[in-house]
């Protein structure tokens, strides 16, 4: 038997992510530098405040926040752990018969944004656990069927969904 696979982050996405936080906080300090010292009414400095709340609490968690999740085969558990600055903040863990499925779907957002999920779908219902998120700019990404047949494989699960 292999270890465990880890689905979710690869160090392209938190690599991405880490850069864009960055870019956030590059952004709050500008605003900060260029207008601070032009404020001169409580209003003004409201207004300055409130954008760089929004800079900063769009930022930090970009760089901080990470999900992995990860399926053993040894001792047939799934968990979901999380972490903020490499403290956990919570997670779970599930049984290989806790699930039903292995799915993969498409959700289509705003604007015509598409993206492919891979989720579990548990035997007692409920909201399916989400595994990954795949941007797609076209078609199907071929890392999502790679990885959905993978954990189908790997859990003993039928796959279904767009292939």
């Amino acid at each position: 038997m292999s270890g465990p696979k880890t689905y979710g982050m690869t160090f392209g996405n938190n690599l991405a992510m880490t850069l864009f936080g960055l870019f956030l906080l590059g952004c709050a300090y500008g605003v900060w530098t260029v207008n601070a010292p032009k404020t001169s009414s409580g209003s003004d400095w409201a207004m300055l405040l409130a954008i760089e709340a929004f800079f900063v609490a769009l930022g930090v968690p970009m760089i901080g926040y990470r999900m992995e999740f990860s399926v053993d085969p040894e001792r047939r558990i799934v968990s979901r752990s999380r972490s903020f600055f490499g403290l956990g903040v919570g997670g779970r863990t599930w049984s290989f018969g806790d699930f039903s499925a292995v799915l993969l779907s498409v959700h289509e957002g705003n604007r015509g944004a598409r993206s492919a999920r891979l989720l579990l779908e548990l035997r007692a219902g409920g909201d399916p656990v989400l595994v990954n998120v795949y941007m797609m700019p076209g078609g199907l990404p071929e890392a999502a069927v790679v990885d959905a047949q993978s954990l189908a494989q790997t859990m003993g699960l039928p796959l279904a969904g767009p292939s």
